[in-house]
């Protein structure tokens, strides 16, 4: 019995070593590990730098300065957005004593204002194409808070009051600035 047994024992462990050794031999299906998905981030930052007595526009993107003006006006870049493949900075140039409202997109520079007026952009946003930029436009008495679509202006203030708009998105098309007014005892916050 104890022969059978052991015979039994080496046919079991004979058919497990043939079996073991023919799926390894056999061709498996070759599966490709997945793939990481990489992102590439670029980091811009907008500002200026003083070159001599003058500002000069910047754009930094992943710490590499791009000048954005010759240095004969004095300019400032407030805000920075990307679109695309597409960059754009907002600001302010001096045309002489006047600071005008400026947009730069790829470094190329557009007037918002004629420099008539004093006049600054402080934030930029991109949405399906339309460029808007908000800031200020003095009026010969009073700041008003103005918002430039695609390089048209609209006033988003009477002109009564000192006013201001500071922050710009659009959201399933609607139009959403932040800013302030002054009302003759506080300024007030508020959503335009």
């Amino acid at each position: 019995m104890k022969k059978q047994i052991r015979k039994a024992f080496i046919a079991s462990i004979t058919v497990s070593l043939i079996a073991l050794v023919t799926s390894a031999c056999s061709k498996a299906k070759h599966v490709e590990p997945e793939k990481e998905t990489t992102w590439k981030t670029d980091i811009y930052i907008a500002g200026s730098e003083r070159n001599g007595y003058k500002h000069v526009a910047k754009l930094w993107k992943n710490g590499v300065p791009q000048v954005l003006s010759d240095g004969s006006n004095d300019t400032i870049a407030y805000a920075v957005t990307a679109s695309g493949n597409d960059v754009y900075v907002v600001g302010r140039e001096n045309m002489g004593t006047v600071g005008t409202a400026v947009v730069w997109k790829n470094g190329v520079r557009q007037r918002l204002t004629d420099g008539s007026k004093q006049a600054l952009a402080f934030a930029v946003t991109v949405d399906q194409g339309d460029v808007y930029a908000v800031g200020k436009e003095y009026n010969g008495s009073k700041d008003v808070a103005k918002v430039w679509k695609n390089g048209v202006e609209k006033s988003l203030s009477d002109g009564k009051n000192f006013a201001y708009a500071y922050g710009v998105t659009v959201a399933e098309g609607d139009v959403y600035v932040v800013g302030e007014e002054y009302n003759g005892k506080k300024i007030c916050s508020q959503i335009m």
